[in-house]
């Protein structure tokens, strides 16, 4: 009996055994950056809808020949004609004192794996963050620069390599100033439903209508960064807008910096099949309705809440190597309308092989997933029951944009979101990953 309570004197004795939870030294910090082109409008003299050789244009950058920004999303050949808002980089660091990890938003349709690896080995290089600890998403904004290659006129790419570069340059300045902004911190989660502006035209109806928040908040309780997470594309504005905008994530953000300072930041979450807004015009009246009404939700789900001490931050992630079974994006990775982002891709006897990941981090109570493209909802909530059930981000188009992931369930040959996939097998790769991931947590 003596010996047996020997042993328990000992083992009270260690450090923190029975805490439910050690206290971390938990910092936030975020900054924002913007990334808009320069648009040389010309003057379409014979009304064709596209520039011709003569006809006068404002040459800004003084090469003496035009240079167009095509336009992401809906139909190719579609080039801006000026700005309506800017296009944002935005960056959250957060760190338990030890090496800090990152999550970034660019308002681009999608961010290529060749961009997310130069990012991050310059990041790793000068910063000291590994690549492993860094997320980079796009807001799947429609109406900014194509930079995946697939929106050139007369169906070649319309990727700009000077403006990505520049891209990468401010992605790794706003990530730069995060950092350097570390400060202790406590954090604010919010949950509300709200389906009102997102329609599913893709049959059956299934709506992910959870809209999920993250505040991180200083000693004083002044706002370092407000985060939403939520469902929908970013096409408010449609094939028939030529201005650069935001869209409806550019109004959110401001009116949640508005509301609370810090840096408003948006992600999205399962947007596939296809989480689009519910509107009746595609103007800019409803951009800022849609962008207003989600700001709205926001605020509700934050409401009343009080900082919490976050005693967990936990990251990891999992590389996957994805067969391209599509016949069009073997054509696409073939004719180099990929750029450089075909030095990534592996080919063996068994085709094209496509490098992504996906990734898991805890914050306190909070749980966020990171998936590469554009899943399903119906997708998304076996995901989501596979998390705890508190706070169960989903970000998505995170560290590469390889197209719709769609349930093989919901597969469909002749399906519009089948022809802008990998192929049938990657939703249920990705499901087996996350699995495997979470349990070995």
């Amino acid at each position: 009996m003596k010996k047996s309570y020997a042993v328990l004197a000992a083992l009270l004795m260690v450090p923190n055994l029975f805490a439910a939870e050690a206290k971390i030294n938990f910092m936030a910090g975020a900054s924002k950056v913007k990334i808009t082109p320069v648009v040389e409008p010309f003057s379409d003299a014979n009304n064709n809808h596209r520039y011709d050789d003569g006809e006068p244009f404002k040459d800004y950058n003084r090469n003496g020949k035009w240079d167009p920004v095509w336009l992401a999303g809906y139909q190719g050949g579609r080039y801006a004609t000026g700005v309506h808002d800017d296009l944002w980089t935005t960056a959250l660091a957060l760190s338990d004192g030890t090496e800090p990890m990152l999550i970034i938003t660019v308002d681009l349709i999608g961010y290529l794996f060749d961009d997310v690896a130069a990012v991050k080995a310059r990041i790793k290089k000068e910063l000291g963050v590994s690549p492993s600890r860094i997320f980079i998403c796009s807001t799947h904004d429609h109406s900014a620069p194509d930079a995946i290659g697939l929106w050139g006129q007369d169906g070649k790419t319309g990727k700009d390599e000077e403006f990505l570069s520049h891209v990468r340059g401010h992605v790794f300045d706003c990530a730069k100033d995060a950092l350097s902004r570390l400060k202790p911190a406590r954090a604010v989660f919010g949950k509300i439903r709200y389906d009102n502006p997102i329609e599913d035209s893709r049959p059956p109806k299934v709506i992910n209508d959870m809209l999920l928040t993250m505040q991180f908040v200083d000693e004083e309780n002044r706002a370092i960064a407000t985060l939403a997470n939520y469902a929908m594309h970013a096409e408010v504005l449609n094939g028939g807008n030529t201005e650069i905008t935001s869209d409806y994530p550019g109004v959110l953000r401001e009116r949640i910096e508005k509301k609370y300072g810090g840096v408003g930041m948006f992600v999205a979450a399962d947007i596939g099949g296809m989480q689009s807004p519910f509107v009746l015009f595609h103007s800019f009246w409803s951009r800022g309705r849609v962008g207003k009404g989600v700001a709205e939700k926001v605020i509700e789900s934050l409401s009343d809440k009080k900082p919490v001490e976050i005693k967990t931050l936990k990251v990891s992630s999992r590389d996957i190597l994805f067969p391209v079974n599509n016949k069009r994006y073997v054509g696409a990775i073939e004719s180099g309308m990929f750029g450089s982002s075909r030095e990534y891709i592996h080919k063996d006897a068994d085709g094209y092989h496509l490098p992504a990941d996906i990734g898991f981090i805890q914050i306190g109570p909070a749980q966020i997933l990171t998936l590469p493209g554009e899943a399903f909802p119906e997708l998304g909530n076996v995901l989501r029951r596979k998390m705890a059930p508190g706070y169960p981000f989903v970000f998505g188009l995170c560290n590469n944009e390889i197209g719709y992931i769609v349930p093989d369930s919901e597969w469909h040959d002749d399906g519009y979101e089948e022809n802008m996939s990998l192929g049938r097998q990657t939703a249920d790769m990705i499901t087996a990953a996350v699995s495997d991931l979470i349990s070995k947590l």
